[in-house]
């Protein structure tokens, strides 16, 4: 028999939060979250957009690229200048933003945060992009479920207006 080797935990891990890209189309805005400093989501702002010093860190590269960002030593990284002393408050070593997508498309990300620096290797990185993809595949699921619920309430319509019209 084969015996399957398990990973170890990621340790340190602090911090998680989903965002999706709001309605105007430039602001990242966290609509769930987990763990310890979640009060650090009230003060962030994230942006998408290039030109915005906030859309040049992890989470705006990561949505803007459509591509993981892997931030390793987060309080000396010139990307998260922005966010130095409000990291730093919070004990973020390091981070990670995954793109989440719907359509194919990048609509907001997976940001991670751990205590230490240099805490993402090549097999917690797999493990994120991983988790990444499985909550991208579920927004496509959901998305799809809510247009197949969208199309029945319109046959149903279609079919009533058809019934009183015959009758």
């Amino acid at each position: 028999s084969t015996v399957s080797k398990t990973s170890e935990p990621i340790t340190g891990m602090r911090m998680a939060w989903a965002g999706l890209v709001a309605p105007d189309g430039v602001r990242v805005k966290p609509v769930a979250s987990s763990g310890s400093g979640i009060e650090y989501l009230a003060e962030l702002q994230v942006s998408v957009s290039a030109d915005d010093p906030q859309g040049r860190g992890p989470s705006g590269v990561s949505i803007r690229e459509d591509r993981p960002v892997w931030c390793q030593d987060f309080r000396n990284d010139p990307r998260t200048a922005p966010w130095h002393e409000l990291g730093a408050r919070y004990g973020w070593g390091s981070s990670a933003s995954l793109p989440l997508r719907r359509g194919g498309k990048a609509i907001g990300c997976l940001t991670f945060y751990l205590e230490s620096s240099q805490s993402f290797d090549a097999e917690t990185q797999a493990l994120l992009a991983e988790i990444a993809d499985d909550v991208s595949y579920g927004l496509d699921a959901l998305a799809l479920e809510a247009q197949r619920r969208t199309a029945a309430a319109a046959l149903v319509e279609s079919e009533e207006r058809y019934r009183l019209l015959f009758d």
